[in-house]
């Protein structure tokens, strides 16, 4: 009996030592469910973050980080209370500002709720406007009627008469000298058709027939109704075409007098042509030729 009792003795003191040591709250002992986890202990949730929002129309001071609803909302955060500026919202958890207003930007300066600025707006006119561009480019110029400002005394200046015949001064009819210009011939009113010399002298003939202009980049041509041609001693020949210009040759005669620079090429009928860049000399005397014709009342 001696030894059943201390048996149950031990037992019994057992047990209560196991139950004081619960109770005094013993940090070694873990309370775990079937997954491992700790039971005793509250569970955290993390709060998602939140974008942040960024006023851009004040200081960095006074920019707000908070959101209404999750939606990113740009507001105007007054310096003095802390509080949106249209709608006076603050967070209750932190004194920062929240809008319920509109999500757009309001400058500063700005008075209401937002609604006139939205109204504008909405009422401004985001069409496209179509512009008919034409880019400046050269063209080929063309006869102009145009007024002539120059005095018949400095033109005539410029130009020799012999008898009825009036001529540029650097011009020469010899069958010598390789030339082209514009004369004229007085009559009892007013001058005579304005005439178009062409001079070729050189030990090659050509027998030309056709002469073509680069003026300014852009092309023309003159075609003679008759070319004259001989020849100077045993190796040297010469060929000319004097002939009236027509109606149909004043875009060529209005270039060859307003140009800046001139090329002729004159085409040979023999497989040779003869080309000559025209000097300031020539280009001034087609000008000058063509306003004292026209000044006398000369007529194309």
């Amino acid at each position: 009996m001696k030894r059943v009792f201390i048996y149950i003795s031990i037992a019994i003191l057992s047990m209560s030592c196991s139950a004081g040591l619960n109770s005094t709250g013993n940090t070694n002992s873990v309370n775990r469910n079937d997954f491992g986890d700790n039971v005793d202990q509250p569970i955290h949730r993390l709060r998602p973050q939140q974008p942040q929002t960024v006023d851009y129309t004040q200081p960095a001071e006074q920019q707000s980080e908070h959101v209404q609803g999750g939606t990113l909302t740009a507001k105007r955060v007054s310096a003095a209370s802390g509080s949106c500026a249209c709608c006076g919202e603050v967070c209750n958890c932190c004194d920062k500002a929240l809008c319920r207003g509109t999500s757009l930007a309001i400058p500063a300066g700005a008075e209401g709720d937002g609604k006139d600025l939205m109204r504008s707006l909405l009422n401004k006119n985001y069409d496209i406007v179509e512009y008919d561009f034409t880019p400046d480019v050269p063209k080929a110029m063309v006869w102009i009627d145009e007024p002539v400002t120059e005095q018949k005394d400095d033109l005539m200046k410029e130009m020799n008469q012999n008898g009825s015949r009036v001529m540029p001064r650097s011009a020469s009819m010899a069958q010598t000298d390789n030339d082209m210009y514009f004369y004229f011939t007085t009559g009892i009113d007013k001058p005579e058709r304005l005439r178009f010399r062409i001079q070729y002298y050189a030990d090659d003939p050509l027998e030309y027939s056709s002469i073509k202009f680069l003026i300014d980049g852009f092309d023309y041509e003159y075609v003679p109704g008759k070319t004259n041609r001989g020849r100077e001693g045993k190796r040297m020949y010469w060929e000319n075409s004097d002939e009236p210009l027509k109606s149909s040759d004043k875009d060529l005669v209005y270039a060859l007098s307003h140009c800046n620079w001139a090329r002729a090429t004159i085409v040979g009928d023999r497989g040779v042509n003869h080309v000559r860049m025209l000097t300031d000399a020539q280009l001034k005397a087609f000008y000058n030729t063509l306003k004292l014709y026209l000044l006398l009342g000369g007529e194309l």
